[in-house]
C-alpha cells in the first residue's frame, strides 16, 4: 500500500469577486474568450438535476452552475510553478469520477503529462468540489498526453463507494479502499499495458457486484471480472480484427490502418449493454479509421453499429465517401429508452455528432443537419456562434471558409445528454462547447437549435501580454492555437487578430510614443499561400490592429531548416519606425543576433556586438532607436536602432544559465528592470549602465514573471508586480510594489492561484490592475481596490 501525503486545499466556486489580501481589496476577472481549448470529457450525477462537470487537458475541471449560466472553475487553487516545490503538472484533468450514491463526493485525476513530470495526484471533495483533500498518486497521469480523449479511467465502486479504482497509463490497475488516500496496484491484471496510454476505461457494474470492465487502448483490449479483480478474463467475441466494411474503406483509400485491429477509446455500460468506441491510434489526432460496437452483457452477443458511410444505417447519409479516410469514434453518452449518442475523432471535414433511438441500429447524422445546403462536409453556420443570450464568440470564425460557416467541430470527445432533460446534448470540440435543447427535432430529420455554451471556461495557453499606454484597447494578447486578441471589451469575446492568422504568436510589442504602431511574430500554418504576400511569419499595424500587413521581407532564418519552431521575440522602438526581430534559436545555430530593420522590414541587418538570439529582448518606451537584451546572463544596449550592441549592466547577476527579460519605464527615458527568473529583479536609470538589486535579490526574491502598471500618484513610482516569492517567510504568489521593491504586497490568495501565471503585464493607464496569462487557464486581471500606506519610500 502507498501512503502519500495529503493537504487540505479549497477552491472558490467562481474566479469573481472582492477578497482581502495582504490588507488589499482585489476584485478578481476573467478577460473572456471564452473556451480556446480541448473538452475532453463530460459526467453528470444521476441523482442531483444540474451537476454536470468537465474536463479539459490543461485547464482544470469546471462545474456547471445552472442558475447563474456558467461553468465555474473548481481547480484555480492549483499551484503549477516550479517555484511551488511539488511540480508543473497537477493543472489538467486526466479522469473524474463521480460517487452515484451521494452526489457530494467528487474524486479528480490531475497530472499533465505523464513523462515530463511524474508529479500527480488525486483530489477528493466531499461538498462538489468547494474544498478538496489531496494526496500524491503513485503513477503519472497525462491529461495532455495522447488518448486524453478516452475516459474515464477513475471510477467509484458503487457497491462500496469508499472504494475508487484507476487505470493508469503505464503501470497497471490500481484500486484504492479510503476515497483515494492510498493505492495498491491490482496484480492480477493479465497486463500492465505500459504503452503510454494504458487503460483508458474503467467501469463497475452497477446491477452486479464484483462485475468491472476495463478498457486498454489495444487490439483485444476488453476485459472483465466477475469477483472484484482476483481473476480477469478477455471478453469473448470482442472485435480484434477490423471488420470487412473497414477492409473496404481501406482498399479503397489505399492507406493502411495504423493498428492490427480496433483499439477501445470509450467504453460505456447502459442497460446490461457495452458500447464501445474504436480508432486504429488513441487520438485526438492522428487517427485514420474506427467503429463502433455493441455487447449484450447478458446474452454474451456482439454486434457492429457503426454510422455507416453509404447511409444503410443512416440519414442524412454521411457526407464522406467510400474513398475518404473516415477517422475514428470516440465520445458515447446515453438517454432514455433506447437513444445513444457517438462522437467522430479526427474525420476532418465530416466531424458529427450521431444520435440513435435504438440503441445503435440506426442513426441520425446531426453535423449532416445541421449543415446549410451546398456547404459541404458538416458545418454550423456562423450565426449560430452565440450564446444562450445571443452574445457572440466571433473568434470562432478563423474556421470559416469564407462561406459564413465553420466545421461542426473537431477533436468531438465529451458528449452529454442531459439526465434531466432528453432533449439538451452538450458536446465539447478542440475550442468549446456547443449545446441544444432541441434534440429530439432530429426524430423528424430536422436539425436542433444550436448555440456556444462555454460560459466561464478560459482555457486558452497565453505566451504574451501587452498594455499600451493609450490607443483603443488597454490589452492585447498572443497565444498558442487561437493566434491572439485586441480585447476592446474585456467582459466579451473578441474577434481574432485578422489576416494573418497564426496558430501561435509568440512575440508582440507595441510602440512607446506611438502605441498603435505594433508588431506579431509567430507561426503561420497558411505560410506557403502568404508568403506571396510577403514574410508569412511577421506582421505590423499602425491602426492598433484593424488592419495588419505582412513585413516585407524576412530575417534570412526565419523557419529556416537551421532554425525550426516559432515565431521567436519582437521589439518596436519608441517611435514606431525600428522593429528587431530575434527568431527562434536558443541553442545558438545561427550565431547572430536579433535582426533588425529601419524601413517596415524591407531588409534585415545582423548587428555587431551581440551574437545570440534571446527572447529577452525589449525597446526604451521613450527614446527612439534604444533596445535592450539580456542574453545568456549578459546585458547589452544599443542606441542605434539594434545595429550595434555594447556589453554593459553593472550589477546584474552574470551566467550562461540565467534567464530574464527587460521591461522598460513607460515615463522615463533609460529606466527599466530586469527581472532575472529565480534570482531577483534589478533596476538601472541609466539605460542599463548599472543595476541596482531590489532587496532580497539573488538570496530569497524569486521572480516568476514581471510587469510595470500605473502609479499611484501622477509623479509617484510605477507599480510593480511579479509572480514569485518575495522573501524566505512569503509564500509564492502575485505581489505588487508602489515603492519599487522595498515593501510588496499579496494580490492573489491560496485559491486564487490559476496554476501560476506565464505572463504577467500592469496596466499604465488604470492603477491597480495586473493582467497576467496561464498555460491553460486563460488570463484573468486582479484589479486592486485599495492600497494601504507605505511604510517605506525608497528608489533605486
Amino acid at each position: 500500500m502507498f501512503r502519500l501525503p495529503v493537504l487540505a486545499l479549497t477552491a472558490l466556486a467562481c474566479s469573481l469577486g472582492a477578497i482581502a489580501s495582504s490588507s488589499l481589496s482585489v476584485e478578481y476577472h476573467p478577460v473572456t474568450i471564452s473556451g480556446g481549448g480541448f473538452i475532453t470529457g463530460f459526467l453528470a450525477h444521476p441523482t442531483q438535476k444540474d451537476l454536470i462537470y468537465a474536463r479539459t487537458d490543461i485547464g482544470g475541471t469546471y462545474r456547471w452552475n445552472a442558475k447563474a449560466w456558467t461553468w465555474e472553475p473548481i481547480t484555480d487553487f492549483v499551484l503549477n510553478n516550479p517555484l511551488s516545490g511539488n511540480g508543473t503538472n497537477l493543472l489538467g484533468t486526466e479522469s473524474i469520477a463521480l460517487d452515484p450514491t451521494d452526489p457530494k463526493r467528487l474524486y479528480l485525476a490531475q497530472g499533465m503529462y505523464a513523462v515530463w513530470d511524474p508529479w500527480a495526484a488525486f483530489f477528493a471533495s466531499d461538498d462538489q468540489g468547494k474544498t478538496f483533500k489531496q494526496y500524491r498518486s503513485p503513477v503519472p497521469m497525462g491529461a495532455n498526453d495522447m488518448g486524453r480523449n478516452g475516459g474515464e479511467r477513475l471510477v467509484v465502486n458503487p457497491h462500496s463507494p469508499n472504494e475508487l479504482w484507476f487505470g493508469s497509463r503505464t503501470e497497471g490497475l490500481w484500486r484504492s479502499v479510503d476515497r483515494a488516500a492510498t493505492w495498491s496496484n491490482i496484480t492480477s491484471f493479465p497486463d500492465a499495458y505500459g504503452n503510454g496510454i494504458g487503460l483508458i476505461s474503467v467501469i463497475f457494474d452497477p446491477n452486479n457486484n464484483g462485475t468491472a470492465y476495463v478498457g486498454a487502448c489495444v487490439p483485444g483490449g476488453l476485459y472483465v471480472t466477475h469477483d472484484g479483480g482476483v481473476s480477469w478474463a478477455q471478453i469473448d467475441g470482442q472485435p480484434t480484427t477490423w471488420s470487412d466494411w473497414t477492409n473496404s474503406i481501406v482498399s479503397g483509400t489505399g492507406t493502411a490502418t495504423q493498428s492490427t485491429g480496433p483499439q477501445p477509446i470509450k467504453v460505456a455500460l447502459n442497460n446490461n449493454k457495452l458500447y464501445i468506441t474504436y480508432a486504429d491510434a488513441p487520438g485526438p489526432w492522428g487517427v485514420l479509421y474506427g467503429e463502433v460496437h455493441s455487447y449484450d452483457v447478458s446474452s454474451k452477443t456482439w454486434a457492429d453499429i457503426t454510422p455507416s458511410r453509404k447511409g444503410a444505417n443512416t440519414t442524412p447519409a454521411p457526407s464522406g465517401s467510400t474513398t475518404t479516410v473516415p477517422g475514428g469514434w470516440n465520445g458515447i453518452t446515453f438517454g432514455n429508452n433506447g437513444t445513444v449518442v457517438v462522437s467522430t475523432l479526427d474525420a476532418n471535414a465530416a466531424d458529427s455528432v450521431y444520435l440513435s433511438r435504438d440503441g445503435g441500429n440506426s442513426w441520425k447524422d446531426l453535423g449532416q443537419l445541421a449543415t446549410p445546403t451546398g456547404a459541404g462536409g458538416t458545418s454550423h453556420t456562423l450565426w449560430q456562434t452565440r450564446m444562450r443570450d445571443r452574445t457572440l464568440v466571433p473568434w470562432l470564425s478563423f474556421a470559416d471558409p469564407g462561406k459564413g460557416i465553420l466545421g461542426f467541430g473537431w477533436w468531438i470527445a465529451a458528449v452529454l445528454i442531459d439526465p434531466f432533460n432528453q432533449d439538451r446534448l452538450l458536446y465539447g470540440t478542440g475550442a468549446t462547447i456547443w449545446a441544444t435543447d432541441t434534440l429530439s427535432r432530429a426524430d423528424a430529420d430536422q436539425s436542433p437549435s444550436w448555440y456556444i455554451n462555454s460560459e466561464g471556461m478560459e482555457e486558452a495557453a497565453v505566451w504574451v501580454l501587452k498594455s499600451p499606454p493609450s490607443g483603443p484597447a488597454n490589452l492585447f494578447s498572443g497565444m498558442y492555437d487561437l493566434g491572439g486578441f485586441r480585447h476592446d471589451d474585456l467582459t466579451v469575446p473578441q474577434p481574432m487578430y485578422n489576416w494573418p492568422t497564426y496558430s501561435s504568436t509568440d512575440g508582440l510589442d507595441f510602440a512607446g510614443k506611438v502605441p498603435n504602431v505594433l508588431a506579431r511574430v509567430g507561426r503561420n500554418d497558411n505560410w506557403a499561400t502568404d508568403s506571396v504576400y510577403g514574410c508569412a511569419w511577421g506582421a505590423v499595424t499602425t491602426d492598433a490592429g484593424d488592419h495588419w500587413n505582412l513585413f516585407p521581407t524576412c530575417p534570412p532564418v526565419v523557419n529556416s531548416t537551421a532554425v525550426p519552431g516559432n515565431g521567436g521575440t519582437v521589439a518596436v522602438g519608441a517611435d514606431g519606425k525600428t522593429f528587431v526581430w530575434s527568431p527562434y534559436d536558443y541553442n545558438n545555430v545561427l550565431g547572430t543576433g536579433p535582426y533588425a530593420s529601419s524601413d517596415g522590414g524591407k531588409t534585415w541587418t545582423v548587428p555587431t556586438g551581440l551574437t545570440f538570439q534571446t527572447t529577452g529582448l525589449a525597446a526604451d518606451r521613450v527614446k527612439a532607436n534604444v533596445f535592450y537584451a539580456y542574453a545568456q546572463g549578459n546585458f547589452y544596449v544599443s542606441v542605434d536602432g539594434g545595429l550595434t550592441y555594447s556589453q554593459t549592466g553593472s550589477g546584474l547577476p552574470t551566467g550562461w544559465t540565467w534567464s530574464g527579460t527587460p521591461i522598460a519605464s513607460y515615463l522615463r527615458a533609460g529606466e527599466l528592470w530586469v527581472s532575472v527568473t529565480g534570482v531577483g529583479i534589478y533596476h538601472s536609470t541609466d539605460f542599463g549602465a548599472t543595476f541596482t538589486a531590489l532587496p532580497n535579490s539573488a538570496s530569497s526574491l524569486q521572480p516568476s514573471v514581471f510587469g510595470i502598471g500605473a502609479p499611484k500618484t501622477a509623479s509617484g513610482a510605477e507599480t510593480l508586480f511579479f509572480w514569485g516569492i518575495p522573501a524566505a517567510s512569503k509564500p509564492e504568489g502575485l505581489y505588487m510594489s508602489t515603492d519599487n521593491g522595498a515593501s510588496w504586497l499579496r494580490v492573489n490568495d491560496d485559491q486564487h492561484q490559476y496554476g501560476g501565471p506565464v505572463s504577467l503585464s500592469g496596466d499604465p493607464r488604470v492603477f491597480g490592475r495586473v493582467y497576467f496569462g496561464m498555460n491553460g487557464r486563460g488570463i484573468m486581471y486582479a484589479q486592486v481596490t485599495n492600497v494601504p500606506k507605505n511604510k517605506h519610500r525608497r528608489r533605486h
